[in-house]
């Protein structure tokens, strides 16, 4: 990182369901090539885990992102741009990101990836979500169908996109296959480049 190149911009990225963050490690590479710092906090991992505790961790995040920012001691001095706040996430995570997104309106940019509909509803919190946000489902996803996202959409109260993925599934959104996952009619690697070019795409605006 080269702080004298910045302020750069900061991204919370949260986790899916009994997800490690490494399974996003390419995709946060990837924006972190472009300029983005992207913390992925990893919590909330249980069999039983509490969608609000993982939204206010992203806000968290970004709250000590920022203030490690201003401070001279901190590698990251200088090298954080506070007031662009962006979250993005996965399954869990991507609903999670929407709550994040209602809760502070201080988040510029919103990226959920085949949200699942959280506790609380990320379906209802996106009724209150007014940032510019670019919503992203695979067309062949047998764990969020699509039609989870619709109402999602359908709600968002800040202009909005929808990208379908065709080929797309919800394990294609991860660096590897876990436990119950899906496929596609594309494969991990192309569906992968799709979500790397809309995300970097839709930030870079």
């Amino acid at each position: 990182m080269d702080a004298a190149r910045g302020p750069y911009p900061i991204l919370a990225f949260g986790h899916g369901f009994l997800s490690s963050v490494t399974l996003y490690q390419s995709t946060a590479a990837h924006l972190a090539s472009w300029g983005f710092i992207v913390i992925l906090p990893q919590t909330q991992g249980s069999l039983l885990p509490s969608h609000a505790a993982l939204a206010a961790d992203m806000l968290s995040s970004l709250d000590w992102l920022a203030a490690e920012g201003n401070d001279a001691a901190s590698p990251w001095a200088g090298a954080v741009a506070a007031d662009r706040r962006g979250a993005a996430g996965h399954s869990m995570g991507g609903g999670c990101s929407i709550l994040a997104a209602q809760q502070d309106p201080r988040i510029r940019a919103l990226i959920p990836m085949a949200a699942a509909d959280t506790s609380p509803s990320s379906v209802a919190a996106a009724a209150s979500v007014r940032c510019a946000t670019r919503l992203m489902v695979g067309s062949q996803d047998t764990i969020v169908p699509p039609a989870t996202n619709v109402p999602m959409y359908a709600n968002l109260a800040g202009p909005a996109q929808s990208v379908s993925i065709t080929g797309g599934s919800h394990c294609g959104f991860i660096d590897a296959a876990i436990a119950f996952c899906d496929s596609g009619s594309i494969t991990r690697t192309q569906q992968l480049a799709i979500v790397r070019r809309e995300m970097t795409e839709f930030l870079m605006l």
